[in-house]
């Protein structure tokens, strides 16, 4: 998938060379890659009766992308957080915002986020544990970071058929 940055050996041993000479006498240094959590949604957006649904779709598609950027998304838009886990009320809350969405729910009966470990969701990292509780979120490790999904992603958009009054 692309927009995953590419940790080499190069920049490893950049990183590692900038910060030896800061540490104690002591210490050993070592420089690991981040591990990426690669998740997808699948969410329905439902739109206003005068919205065009490829424009609403594209972009809610990049703001979901430009929200899970390690570099540039996150809450508050200065890259997401190592560990810092990703919560359904998150994305609804984030795509309510994006212009011509009336509201967003679960795209029935898949959870809205889910990790993708060999094709399958995984139930280790969902919160809450209880399997009869909507899903909440995924816990991230203190190491992880989130890796987007896009082409995973299934977001079904749905046009109201009249405007509500005002």
């Amino acid at each position: 998938e692309k927009g995953f940055p590419i940790a080499d050996e190069t920049l490893r041993s950049e990183v590692k060379t900038k910060l030896s000479p800061r540490c104690l006498l002591t210490t050993r240094l070592h420089v690991a890659s981040a591990r990426f959590v690669k998740v997808g949604v699948s969410l329905t957006v439902h739109i206003f009766s005068d919205q065009k649904d490829e424009a609403v779709k594209a972009e809610v598609v990049a703001v979901l992308r430009k929200y899970f950027s390690p570099l540039d998304g996150g809450p508050n838009g200065a890259g997401w957080p190592f560990g810092h886990a990703v919560y359904v009320s998150d994305l609804y809350a984030l795509l309510d915002q994006v212009g011509g969405v009336d509201f967003v729910e679960r795209s029935e009966p898949h959870p809205e986020i889910f990790e993708d470990t060999l094709g399958a969701i995984s139930g280790t990292r969902r919160l809450p544990a209880d399997s009869t509780q909507p899903l909440a979120g995924l816990h991230l490790e203190p190491d992880e970071l989130i890796g987007f999904l896009e082409s995973k992603s299934v977001i079904t958009v749905v046009r109201q058929r009249t405007e509500v009054p005002g």
